[in-house]
């Protein structure tokens, strides 16, 4: 199991772009360093024995991938993904933690995130809102059980700790502790909870009201709450409107909490004192998804054509300069 090679980053100045070459899905890497100095950004699949290479995530010079096997892989083996973790270096030799999810264990099509820290990693996925846990390294997935029968939705590792939104429309959030118990942190069934995010410092997700997820809403807004898995600290606030109809992709991380707007461009919603302001993606180009934030910059994936979904760039934004802007 191999990862080509794709692009290296070039820059200028407080944006930075990086073409992708190729066909393929994109991982990004702030934290690893080509021989130029320049940070490498991006990977595609390239072996016979894997179709995909779609989910992905970035966390502390490391990084972890959700592969799906070919039909006569996951025929032969019964696996339905592999979730593979380790340095950037590692999966580009094929290398790195490997944990298979199997068609028997999960019931559900595919992984729609997955997250890890230094000791356990975690995927979720749809369709039956399933949520799976390992420890790190060398763990298998075991499900965590669903919570007064509603489905998983979105989750967030800190530590040990794993949070997690239930039912779209059902307004919960809990926390699974390492030993298994699992507490309810918000229960709200008048406003959707989805999105969650969080690090040591802040926990961060979006609210929806006025409507469900399947229509679409007359409000939504960011929320955020110093980090906290006891009920009894948990002291939520709200951070900023944000005028979507609908829960939309983020990045996460160095007390913000990016949103890609309907209507163009992102709001960069600073937690802390909960001001945001609002950049346009540069002449050309349009704002696919935010993806990820880390050493400093925030990562997005960009389009020349708002009818054309493939991602041609990657663009990073200077969060000091994004800072310098707040009103």
């Amino acid at each position: 199991m191999k990862l080509a090679f794709l692009a290296p980053v070039s820059h200028s100045n407080a944006l930075r772009l990086a073409v992708v070459r190729g066909v393929g899905s994109v991982i990004l890497s702030p934290t690893a360093y080509a021989s130029t100095g320049d940070p490498v950004a991006a990977w595609r699949f390239a072996d016979d024995q894997h179709c995909a290479l779609f989910v992905f995530w970035v966390a502390a010079g490391a990084a972890g991938i959700v592969l799906s096997p070919t039909d006569a892989v996951r025929s032969a083996t019964g696996i339905m993904q592999t979730v593979m973790v380790g340095s950037p270096a590692q999966l580009l030799a094929g290398q790195g933690e490997r944990y298979d999810l199997l068609l028997n264990l999960t019931n559900m099509n595919g992984v729609d995130h997955m997250s890890f820290s230094d000791t356990i990693v975690a995927a979720d996925g749809q369709p039956g809102g399933r949520l799976y846990v390992a420890k790190r390294p060398g763990g298998t997935f075991e499900e965590i059980p669903k919570q007064a029968g509603k489905n998983w939705d979105d989750h967030a590792i800190v530590g040990s700790e794993v949070l997690a939104t239930a039912s779209d429309d059902l307004g919960s959030l809990y926390v699974r502790h390492p030993d298994g118990s699992v507490v309810l942190l918000k229960d709200d069934p008048t406003r959707s909870v989805g999105l969650i995010a969080a690090d040591t410092n802040f926990m961060a997700w979006q609210e929806g009201s006025g409507g469900t997820v399947w229509t679409g809403y007359t409000r939504v807004e960011v929320w955020a709450a110093p980090f906290t898995t006891d009920p009894s600290s948990f002291h939520p606030y709200k951070a900023a409107d944000i005028p979507n109809n609908g829960l939309y992709d983020f990045a996460f991380g160095e007390g913000w909490y990016i949103v890609r707007l309907e209507a163009g461009g992102v709001r960069f919603v600073h937690l802390g004192d909960a001001k945001y302001v609002d950049i346009a993606p540069p002449p050309g180009l349009a704002f696919i998804r935010a993806v990820n934030v880390a050493a400093g910059e925030a990562w997005f994936l960009m389009r020349t054509s708002p009818g054309i979904e493939n991602p041609v760039t990657v663009a990073r934004y200077d969060l000091s300069a994004v800072l310098a802007n707040l009103p």
